[in-house]
């Protein structure tokens, strides 16, 4: 009887514990921030763009800020804000380690150009200071009409923020689906 009990034993450890550990593997992924980041864009700074305030749903996490609203994806740590003339994406939270930082860095325009194909970029616009810095714009600066697409990432080190942003002018219509975004919320 003890010998059928340390066989079952031993089994559950020579088997369980591998198959443990790949199970785990299976389920628990890395996140990939830079994708993450993207996919908030992409749900909800594309549709601000029309106009659109889309209330983030369950999965992520609010944060109270001022003059603005602003929720953290809890996976990936990336925060999405709304104010009243832009939706932007940053790593303020947790900034991108060095590969993810030239990934996003290698992925932006490419990704910008497919989700805003009216924009132009702007190769007037270069802060030579940071690491990155795009602007892609719909008109000249001072028009009414102009939205623009701003991506930006400085101070490359242990310390270093990106953000992608989309912004135009505040209007009527911006500030009455923002209060009724405040309301809902």
């Amino acid at each position: 009887m003890k010998t059928r009990k340390a066989l079952i034993w031993l089994c559950i450890v020579a088997f369980g514990a591998p198959a443990g550990y790949f199970v785990r593997g299976y389920f628990h992924r890395p996140v990939d921030r830079v994708r993450a980041a993207f996919d908030l864009f992409e749900t909800y700074c594309v549709p601000y763009a029309e106009g659109r305030f889309l209330a983030p749903d369950g999965s992520l996490v609010s944060i109270n800020t001022v003059g603005g609203f602003a929720w953290a994806d809890p996976h990936s740590v990336v925060l999405l804000t709304y104010s009243g003339k832009e939706c932007s994406i940053s790593d303020a939270l947790r900034p991108f380690d060095v590969i993810s930082a030239k990934s996003m860095d290698e992925q932006v325009s490419a990704f910008v150009e497919t989700v805003f194909p009216q924009l132009a970029r702007d190769p007037e616009a270069v802060l030579k200071a940071w690491p990155a810095f795009s602007v892609w714009h719909s008109h000249p600066r001072g028009d009414e009409r102009r939205r623009a697409v701003v991506y930006a990432r400085w101070n490359f080190d242990d310390d270093a923020q990106m953000s992608l942003s989309f912004s135009y002018p505040i209007n009527d219509d911006v500030s009455e689906n923002l209060n009724d975004l405040l309301k809902g919320s």
